[in-house]
C-alpha cells in the first residue's frame, strides 16, 4: 500500500484507517526494532506490511472498563499475565472468545494482535493480546499489593500461632505451615480468632456468615480446617461440626448395657438407630450436660439423676437419642435440666436442643455464669452481636439465656463453675423434693 495510505498518530505508531474493525477501535501497525530505533514494518521493496496489525482503543477509550460484565474470576484471569495467547483466550471463552476481546480492546484493557489474510483485507485472525500500558501498570499494582497482602497474612498468622498454642498445638502448626494469602490461611484466622475468644458458631455456614459475609462463601471451612491438619476437637469446639458421640449414665435403661457397672457416664456413638433407652423408675430429674467432668459428678453424687453428656453441638443421631427421654420425662413431670457452657456455644447448644424436647414443654436451663469465680476475657464484639440475635430468639428460655450471658459480658465455660452449678441445683431439688412416689411436676424451676 502506499505511504498516503498509512495515517502517523501522535503516539508514533502509524493507524490503518482502512483496517479499524470499528468506531470504538482502530488498527494501528507493529512497531520493529531495526539498528536499535523502533521503525514501522517494511518489506524488502520498503513498502509498509499490513499483514499483521494490532487492534487498539480510541483515544480515550469509548467506554470505561468498569462498563464490563465480566465475573471476578475472568477479570483475574484477564490481569493474571501481560500477554496471553490466543489459544488460552478461546480456551477460556470458546465461540464467544472474539467477542469478549474486543469488548476489552474497545475499554482500553487489551490491544489485540491480529493478522489480516490475506493482506489489504478485513478477516482479521487473532494471535494473541498484550495489556495496554495503563492496565499493565495497574497489573503490577496489583502484583505488588498482593505480595505485601501475603506478607501481613503471614505475620498476623505468626502472631496468632503463639497465641492459640496452648489452646490447640495442631491449629498452630496449620497457622505456621501455610503461607501466603490463601482461603485456608483465611479460615484459618477466623478459626483461631474465634478459638481465643471462645466463639462457637451454630455450623459452618454461620461461621461463613460472620467471616465471610455470605453462608455459602466458606461453608466448607471444617473441610479446610481438617485438611489443614486441625483437631476434630477444636472444629467442633468452633461449631463447624457436630459431634454424634453421647454418654448416658445415671437413672437411665439402655437394653443390653447395665449402666451400673460402669462410673458413667457411658460414652457412645450414636448411629440413628432406635435403642430403646427409657428413664429408670427412681429417675427424679434428667439432665443434659455438655461437660464431661460435671456429668461424671452427677453420675456419681446423684444416683437418681438420668444423665445425657454431649460433646460440643450435637448431631442429630444424638438428638434421636435425646427426643425419646426427654418426651418421657414431660409426660412423668420429671425435670428436664440444661447444663452447657455459659458462652456464645453454650446458647447454641441450648438452641440446637430445642427440637429434643416436647413441644410446648421448656426446660431449665442452668446458667452456670452464676458460679463463676471471676470475671475471664470480655466477648468479643462478633459474640455480642450474635448474642443479642440470640436474646430474640423465638424459645423463651433459650432467649433468656442468651440475654443473662450477655449482660454478664464474658464467657464462662470452666469446669469448676459448672460442676457447682449443677451440685447446687439438683441439691436444691432434692431438698424440695415431694416425698418419695408423689408428682414433681409442682416444682418451680
Amino acid at each position: 500500500m502506499s505511504e498516503d495510505a498509512v495515517e502517523r498518530l501522535p503516539d508514533g505508531r502509524r493507524r490503518v484507517s482502512w483496517a479499524d474493525p470499528s468506531d470504538q477501535v482502530r488498527a494501528v501497525l507493529p512497531r520493529v526494532v531495526r539498528n536499535g530505533e523502533c521503525r514501522d514494518p517494511l518489506d524488502r521493496y520498503g513498502r509498509v506490511k499490513t499483514e499483521r496489525l494490532w487492534l487498539v482503543a480510541n483515544d480515550p477509550p469509548a467506554r470505561d472498563a468498569i462498563d464490563l460484565t465480566l465475573g471476578d474470576s475472568d477479570w483475574k484471569w484477564v490481569l493474571g499475565a501481560d500477554r496471553r495467547g490466543w489459544d488460552a483466550v478461546r480456551k477460556r471463552w470458546g465461540t464467544g472468545a472474539l467477542d469478549e476481546a474486543m469488548a476489552l480492546v474497545s475499554a482500553g484493557v487489551v490491544e489485540l494482535d491480529v493478522h489480516t489474510a490475506p493482506a489489504g483485507r478485513r478477516d482479521h485472525r487473532p494471535a494473541g493480546w498484550v495489556l495496554s500500558s495503563q492496565w499493565s501498570q495497574h497489573r503490577k499494582q496489583r502484583v505488588q499489593q498482593r505480595e505485601n497482602e501475603r506478607l501481613t497474612v503471614a505475620r498476623e498468622a505468626s502472631d496468632l500461632a503463639d497465641e492459640v498454642e496452648g489452646l490447640d498445638r495442631s491449629l498452630a502448626q496449620a497457622l505456621r505451615a501455610t503461607a501466603g494469602h490463601t482461603v485456608t490461611t483465611r479460615v484459618l484466622l477466623a478459626a483461631g480468632r474465634d478459638l481465643l475468644d471462645g466463639v462457637a458458631h451454630d455450623g459452618p455456614r454461620a461461621f461463613s456468615q460472620v467471616h465471610f459475609e455470605n453462608t455459602k462463601a466458606r461453608e466448607d471451612a471444617h473441610k479446610l480446617l481438617r485438611d489443614a491438619g486441625v483437631s476434630d476437637e477444636t472444629i467442633t469446639r468452633l461449631g463447624l461440626a457436630r459431634s454424634p458421640h453421647v454418654g448416658l449414665g445415671g437413672a437411665l435403661v439402655v437394653p443390653g448395657l447395665d449402666l451400673t457397672m460402669f462410673a458413667g457416664p457411658v460414652r457412645l456413638r450414636a448411629t440413628g438407630k432406635d435403642w430403646g433407652t427409657r428413664l429408670g423408675a427412681d429417675a427424679t430429674a434428667l439432665v443434659l450436660v455438655e461437660n464431661l467432668q460435671a456429668a461424671e459428678t452427677v453420675c456419681d453424687r446423684f444416683g437418681d439423676v438420668a444423665v445425657i453428656w454431649f460433646a460440643g453441638q450435637p448431631a442429630d443421631t444424638v438428638l434421636d437419642v435425646c427426643r425419646p427421654l426427654t418426651h418421657e420425662a414431660a409426660d412423668r413431670g420429671i425435670p428436664v435440666l440444661l447444663a452447657p457452657d455459659a458462652d456464645l456455644g453454650g446458647v447454641y447448644i441450648a438452641r440446637r436442643l430445642a427440637p429434643a424436647l416436647r413441644a410446648g414443654h421448656s426446660p431449665t436451663v442452668i446458667d452456670v455464669g452464676q458460679w463463676a469465680p471471676a470475671p475471664t476475657r470480655a466477648f468479643s464484639a462478633t459474640s455480642q452481636a450474635a448474642l443479642v440475635n440470640l436474646a430474640q430468639d423465638p424459645n423463651p428460655w433459650v432467649a433468656r439465656f442468651a440475654g443473662d450471658v450477655l449482660e454478664r459480658g464474658f464467657p464462662v465455660e470452666q469446669e469448676a463453675a459448672i460442676r457447682r452449678g449443677l451440685a447446687a441445683t439438683l441439691t436444691a431439688l432434692r431438698a424440695d423434693r415431694s416425698p418419695r412416689g408423689s408428682q414433681t411436676a409442682h416444682i418451680d424451676w
